[in-house]
């Protein structure tokens, strides 16, 4: 079998627009999901993605998602503080409340099942932005490598807004670390 072929076989990709598709596959998945904007409702504009992973492919694919549309908002509210005095700024404010939904209207979500993900793993996470985060990387102690990599995310960007709260940080870098942790902090997995 063509390794093309054998992508498409075992890839599921699902399209919001298209109404989904519910023949996700069992056991560890991870997913990578895809907003462009703007679209209707969410005038932000670029392109955004985020990955999920989970016990199965309906858990990952409902946590990049969530996951993605978290990094919109995120990125929304961010642009919306620093263009408080302009119209884009304004429009964003104005959208907040119904974003989630224009974003997971407008998602492409692409999953595969990842065997690896049900192994126990050394995790960490890691988030290369200096401005929100100086203290390297964070361990995760997760048995599953999909729950570190769910639960790893999650606690690094908790831990980015902690710190900064903190430290007194000004509410517009920490609405632009909130929006640079959800893109770009990544989890790393490697055999004991």
């Amino acid at each position: 079998m063509s390794p093309a072929l054998l992508l498409a076989v075992a890839t599921t990709v699902t399209d919001a627009r298209a109404g989904g598709d519910d023949s996700f596959d069992p056991g560890p998945n991870r997913c990578e999901a895809v907003f462009i904007g703007p679209v209707e409702g969410a005038n932000i504009k670029g392109s955004y993605e985020a990955s999920g992973a989970g016990r199965d492919g309906r858990s990952a694919h409902d946590n990049a998602v969530t996951r993605l549309t978290d990094a919109v908002i995120a990125s929304a509210m961010a642009q919306a503080i620093h263009g408080s005095g302009n119209i884009y700024g304004a429009t964003l404010a104005a959208q907040l409340p119904h974003m989630p939904r224009a974003v997971e209207e407008n998602v492409r979500v692409v999953c595969h099942r990842d065997s690896d993900l049900s192994e126990s793993q050394f995790c960490f996470v890691s988030f290369d932005d200096k401005r929100c985060w100086r203290d390297g990387r964070l361990d995760i102690q997760e048995k599953a490598a999909w729950k570190s990599f769910e639960k790893g995310l999650d606690e690094m960007c908790k831990n980015v807004e902690k710190t900064l709260k903190k430290d007194g940080a000004e509410d517009g870098l920490r609405a632009t670390c909130a929006a640079s942790c959800r893109r770009r902090a990544k989890v790393s997995c490697f055999p004991q």
